[in-house]
Order: C-alpha cells, then sequence, then structure tokens
C-alpha cells in the first residue's frame, strides 16, 4: 500500500467514527487532522507524501451538534442599517472571537485605515426545511444591545469555521457589509468592488464544508506538483480515484460564480478553505494546470480501469471545467508589477463577457456588472485619486497601493493612476433596470467600441428569461454542459464567430463595410434594426449530427459520393470551416485525414466520431476528428436554392429550415439565417452559419453582379 493509500485508508476510518453522531464533515476530529499534517523530516524517498494544511483558526477541541441558526429570543430585534454615505467608503465586519459552541457574534463597522480579508463565498446554496423554518442567523452588536441578522447556512458555516477563540477578526462579506435591499447602495458599491479586493490582505475562498474526498484531492494537488519524472509519475504513483477526487472539487459550486472571477484576479493573496483543509490558490492553480496537460494520460488510466468500465472519457472534458477556466483566465485577465499591483487590464468587456459564460449569477444583471472592473475599456466607476470625481474617500484607495520604503509619495501616486486610471469610464449601473434594458446597455456599448455585430452569434446570456429577443443568445448553446451525470462534456459546435480578439477576426463575410445598427429603447418590444442584404434562400437541409454523429446521407448530398475532386474538396473544407483549430487556414493533410475517417465508417451506417476517436491511435486522425466535432456538433447540413451553396446551420433553439434568408449584415464577420414572420414587417434571427465559398467578402461580387439592394432588418 503506498503512501497516499494509507492517508486514504486512515481518513475513512476516522470519518467513519464522525458519521453516526453528526454527518460526514471532520471538523470535529481535529487531533485526527493534525496528524495527517504533521510535519517530519523528509527522506529522499518520501517526497510524495502529500500535506495537508488544517486551518489554524479551528480549535483543538472537539465541535459539539449544534442546530442550524444561532439562538435567538423573540424580543431581538432584526438589525438595521445605518444610513450610508457615498463618500463614507466601505463596510467592515467584525467577526469576535468565540468557541464553537459560541453564537456567531459580530459588529458592522465603517472602514478607516483598517486591514481585512475579504470572504469570497457562493451565495445561494440549497435550503433544507429547517433552513425555511429556522433560517440561520448571526448577531450583530449594536449601540442598545444585540440584533440579528439573517444568513445563508453555507455563510454560517465560514464564519463558524474561520473565527479565531480569542481574538477579533476583520472581513468584508458582500451579503453583510452592503445593504441588500437598498438598490441605490447596491449600484454605488458594485463599481467599487476592484478596490475592495485589491485592498484586502487576503482573500479567503470558501468552498464549503469538507466531506471523504477532500484531503483525498488536497493531497493529491500536493503529490503532482513534485516534477521529477514527470510523466511516469502519473501512471505509476496516481489512481483512479484520486483523480475523481480532484474533479469533484474542481466542480464546486463557488467555481462557477461569476463574482470570483475579479475577486482572484485581483487579489493580493489568496486561499482556498474547505472545511478546516486548506491551500494557497497559487499551489491550487499549479495543479489544475498540471492536471489539464497530463490529461491524456488520466484519459488513459481510466481507459484501463476495470472498476470504472474502460471509460476513458469518466471525468468528462477537464478543461471545459469551471476550475480549470477560472485558472486559465485569472492568470491572464491583468498584468502586474513585481510587488502585486494591476498595471493594466487586457481584455475587453465583450471579451470578458463572450468567454465567462461558465461562470453565473445570482442576480442576471451581475453577468455585466461583475466584470465591469476587469475590463479595460470600463472601469466602472473607478477612482482617479488625483482629480476626484469618486464613490469613495481618498483614505480608502490610499491603502491600496502600499508605501513602498524609498518611494516618494509623488512616485506612489503615479502608480496609484496606474493601477486605477486617469480617466473613468462611465458605465451605468443600475439594479432597478429590467434585465433588456441591462443587454441593451451592454450591446450598444460593445458594439460601438469594437464596430462589429459578431456578439448577435455568441451565446452569453443567462437562461431563464423568455421574453428575451431572438438576437440575445443564451449560455443553453455554450459548446460544453453537464452530462447526466454532471460532468461537462461538448454539448455544441463553437461558434463560426469565435472569441473577440483584438483586430483579428476569423473571417471576414461582410468585410470593412461600415456597419449600421439600432437597438430599441422599448423594452415592450425589444427589436434591433440593422443594414445587410439577402444573398440566398435555404433550398433544403439534412438531418443534424447530433452529439458529433455524421448522418449517412450527408455523404451523398454534400458531394463526397460523387467522385469529382471539387466537390469532395468542398465537402471536407465545409466540415471543419475551412479552417483550422486556432483559426488558421486548415492543414495541407485535412483531406486525407478525412478520407481516412470516412473509411472507418460501416457501409451505409452513420459516423459516430466519438467511438472514432476512442478507438484510433493516430494523433492526426483525432487532432481533425476534433476539429470536426467542434464545427458539425448539433448542425445541419444544408444547400441554398440559387447558387447550390452547400453550408451548415444551426438545429437549435429554431433550427434551420426551407426558406430561411441567407444573409451578409454588415459588421457580422459571418453570414446568418433570418426568417421572416408570417403576415408582419419584421424577422427573427436563427443564428450564424458557414456557407462555402462566402466567407470572406465573395458575397459582395454576386452583389453587384446582379444589382441585390442594401436593406434595413427588423429582428424581433
Amino acid at each position: 500500500m503506498d503512501q497516499t493509500a494509507a492517508i486514504i485508508k486512515s481518513n475513512k476510518r476516522k470519518r467513519s467514527k464522525l458519521d453516526s453522531s453528526r454527518g460526514l464533515s471532520p471538523q470535529n476530529n481535529h487531533k485526527s487532522k493534525r496528524r495527517i499534517s504533521k510535519k517530519r523530516k523528509l527522506g529522499s524517498g518520501d517526497r510524495l507524501v502529500p500535506r495537508l494544511d488544517v486551518d489554524s483558526t479551528s480549535s483543538s477541541s472537539p465541535k459539539p451538534s449544534a442546530p442550524k441558526s444561532e439562538e435567538t429570543t423573540d424580543i431581538e430585534p432584526e438589525y438595521e442599517y445605518d444610513p450610508f454615505l457615498k463618500t463614507a467608503g466601505i463596510r467592515l465586519l467584525i467577526l469576535h472571537g468565540g468557541n464553537k459552541a459560541a453564537n456567531i457574534e459580530c459588529s458592522l463597522v465603517f472602514r478607516k485605515n483598517e486591514e481585512y480579508e475579504a470572504l469570497s463565498y457562493v451565495w445561494s446554496q440549497e435550503s433544507s426545511s429547517d433552513d425555511l423554518t429556522s433560517p440561520p442567523m448571526i448577531k450583530i452588536r449594536t449601540e442598545s444591545g444585540t440584533a440579528r441578522f439573517v444568513v445563508s447556512s453555507n455563510l454560517l458555516a465560514a464564519l463558524k469555521e474561520l473565527r479565531h477563540e480569542h481574538k477579533p477578526r476583520r472581513f468584508w462579506v458582500d451579503a453583510i457589509c452592503i445593504n441588500q435591499n437598498d438598490p441605490a447602495e447596491k449600484s454605488a458599491q458594485v463599481p467599487l468592488m476592484a478596490e475592495i479586493y485589491s485592498a484586502a490582505t487576503n482573500v479567503i475562498v470558501w468552498l464549503g464544508e469538507d466531506t471523504h474526498e477532500s484531503p483525498i484531492a488536497l493531497a493529491l494537488m500536493q503529490k503532482i506538483r513534485y516534477l521529477k519524472n514527470f510523466d511516469q509519475f502519473v501512471e505509476k504513483h496516481t489512481r483512479c480515484e484520486e483523480w475523481e477526487a480532484l474533479t469533484d472539487l474542481m466542480r464546486r459550486p463557488w467555481f462557477s460564480r461569476r463574482w470570483v472571477v475579479q475577486e482572484i484576479a485581483l487579489a493580493k493573496e489568496a486561499t482556498l478553505h474547505c472545511g478546516a483543509y486548506k491551500i494557497k490558490w497559487s499551489e491550487f492553480a499549479d495543479a489544475v494546470a498540471l492536471f489539464e496537460e497530463m490529461a491524456g494520460r488520466v484519459r488513459r488510466k481510466f481507459k484501463e480501469s476495470v472498476a470504472h468500465n474502460h471509460h476513458s472519457d469518466y471525468l468528462g472534458d477537464v478543461k471545459a471545467l469551471s476550475a480549470s477556466r477560472l485558472v486559465n483566465v485569472t492568470t491572464n485577465l491583468v498584468r502586474r508589477s513585481d510587488d502585486g499591483l494591476v498595471l493594466k487590464r487586457l481584455f475587453s468587456l465583450e471579451s470578458l463577457v463572450s468567454t465567462l459564460t461558465p461562470f453565473e449569477a445570482t442576480v442576471p444583471h451581475d453577468i455585466i456588472y461583475a466584470v465591469l472592473s476587469l475590463a479595460k475599456d470600463t472601469s466602472g466607476s473607478v477612482v482617479d485619486p488625483v482629480h476626484g470625481d469618486t464613490l469613495v474617500s481618498p483614505t480608502t484607495i490610499a491603502t491600496t497601493v502600499p508605501t513602498v520604503k524609498g518611494r516618494t509619495p509623488e512616485v506612489t501616486s503615479v502608480l496609484k493612476r496606474v493601477v486605477f486610471g486617469l480617466k473613468v469610464h462611465k458605465y451605468p449601473v443600475n439594479y432597478d433596470k429590467s434585465f433588456y434594458e441591462v443587454c441593451r446597455d451592454f450591446l450598444e456599448f460593445t458594439t460601438k467600441k469594437s464596430h462589429s455585430i459578431d456578439i448577435l452569434c455568441r451565446p452569453w446570456a443567462p437562461e431563464g428569461y423568455p421574453n428575451l429577443p431572438s438576437w440575445i443568445k443564451t449560455v443553453h448553446y455554450t459548446p460544453y454542459g453537464p452530462r447526466l451525470d454532471n460532468f461537462l462534456s461538448r454539448k455544441h459546435a463553437d461558434t463560426l464567430v469565435g472569441l473577440p480578439k483584438q483586430g483579428l477576426r476569423t473571417y471576414s463575410a461582410s468585410r470593412e463595410y461600415p456597419g449600421e445598427w439600432s437597438f430599441s429603447k422599448n423594452a415592450a418590444v425589444p427589436s434591433l434594426s440593422i443594414r445587410g442584404f439577402i444573398l440566398d434562400t435555404v433550398a433544403r437541409t439534412e438531418d443534424s449530427a447530433r452529439s458529433g454523429v455524421i448522418p449517412d446521407s450527408w455523404m451523398k448530398f454534400g458531394g463526397w459520393l460523387s467522385g469529382e475532386r471539387s466537390q469532395r474538396e468542398c465537402f471536407w473544407r465545409t466540415m471543419v470551416a475551412d479552417r483550422g483549430p486556432r483559426g488558421e487556414n486548415p492543414p495541407t493533410y485535412y483531406e486525407l485525414a478525412c478520407t481516412n475517417l470516412l473509411q472507418e465508417r460501416v457501409r451505409d451506417d452513420d459516423i459516430n466520431t466519438g467511438q472514432i476517436i476512442e478507438r484510433i491511435n493516430s494523433s492526426i486522425l483525432i487532432e481533425f476528428t476534433e476539429r470536426l466535432q467542434s464545427v458539425i456538433w448539433g448542425r445541419k447540413l444544408i444547400k441554398t436554392k440559387a447558387h447550390s451553396f452547400i453550408g451548415l446551420g444551426p438545429s437549435k433553439p429554431k433550427g434551420v429550415k426551407k426558406g430561411d434568408f441567407v444573409c451578409i449584415l454588415c459588421g457580422c464577420s459571418v453570414p446568418v439565417l433570418l426568417r421572416q414572420v408570417k403576415d408582419a414587417p419584421y424577422f427573427i434571427f436563427i443564428g450564424e452559419c458557414y456557407i462555402h465559398g462566402m466567407m470572406d467578402g465573395e458575397a459582395f461580387g454576386i452583389k453587384n453582379t446582379e444589382n441585390i439592394d442594401y436593406k434595413m432588418f427588423e429582428i424581433r
């Protein structure tokens, strides 16, 4: 039995003793945890022993069972906030010391120059029946005594675990430090989030209470950081159960919150807490990056595992996990100085909203508002430390840029301006607006900045708003989504427009012709008016490639079986949208790869690309097949009426059908499909489409030859 196995087995024995009395969390047994993390001098053969940190704030005595809510009396009033002034800065929560059995008692104060830690956690958790009848509460001290304050079970658990026994601890906790029932206060405080998290001495990430798998996952994270003999290490010194535990940890709800992106990206230091266990964010990020690098080897382990039914894709796509996305995004969002100051923001608001689709928000407005402070073209209400016009006092900002020995006040002032920017880019933050108005503000801002309307083709808006117009695409249609077992795998094809790139576009169907569009101000009838022209009409469609399975009928329909080289070339180029995986021209061997792939099918049978990837050993064929999947997954093969163009169109939400118009919209880099509403002067937006030979401005030659007029489309 190797050392990690011994730890796992020991951990299970300890937890089984606790299960009968208080459930799964091992927070009571702090002695056993200290035994796991007990330090000793390591010999050369001991390098792989995992280090499991236990929070130093935990008490050494067992924690007795306690009710869900803190004890309160009937006469104890609910807490009432003091009036909040815009120039008063922020509130801080002072968490007073106490043992594990004591009620949580706090004070709320306006911040002066005190240091504090910021808490990052999941707001909404599933409520139990006990929570509904007796909601969790804490006590907040007032001049006349104490008042009760309702919190979530998750926040209460965090405060209990993080509290010191004999001294207070200062936190900024959004649910308590901001009056959530005051929209005006929320609108004033949200633009300050970047300052709040960057000024904190540490951002404490609360993932929730620990489970049996938590120490296994943290142990693996420490093991894989040992890089000697890295390639062999994964195969010989790790087990499938460990990778399952790590994946379970990476799927915790915290990683899918929209707000955590800026909370981590702007933090000086960050620590992840899972019950009593903790790990530095930097160590976690290293482990996730290494997991991605060794994903192929991990897949092989599962393919060889009888216990996992030889299922190589058992864990799904690791890179699609929110935790992986978060590590990758936060690593590249900003550029920092050596002492941790944010010198430059690197992404536009459009890029952030288009990229951060796995990250959710409880309030739909926060899909936009939660990333304003991170965008290079919006700094929200970021403070100009020199010229004023501020929502926060200068003393608050002064603490954000630390004083360094030898640095003059003039240099410090310059650094502040570098961090926060001399020019304040106003962006409307208003929680009283309808969600459509928030979407319209976003689209008006981004399309004006980018001179592009490509955002219409990207899924970015939250689900659950049935009255949104057809030109606002929801995250339901993102490429990856949860399977029945809740692991992530591909659900849809990638967008043809791709993600926003500085000065770069994968296609240029509308060339550089200036766009002309406007968004309706009437929330009751949201519409988009945009200039363009009709290129052709859809004459015929084939079945969609559901789950990446290419219908056998596509071979004949697309001309592959004709034997004519021109038709075969048109077909294989359509299958990969005439591009490689990074938007470059397709490699010259793609035609050969397509021929080999199609030879894998049984005669007159559909082509299951997933099964082909499972059974072939050629890296070239796997690369080609994965590119093909990213293009055809869930799309329909189409042919147009006037010019017999072959192409691909969406099958959802309103799938392409005969009679739809293939249009070129000025400002959109790819052709789109519009459908005329019967007996009405407006259209609905079906989605982007690939039309072979019409992706780089060739449509304007047809427009000029056939004297096709521009028109203004009203789209609802």
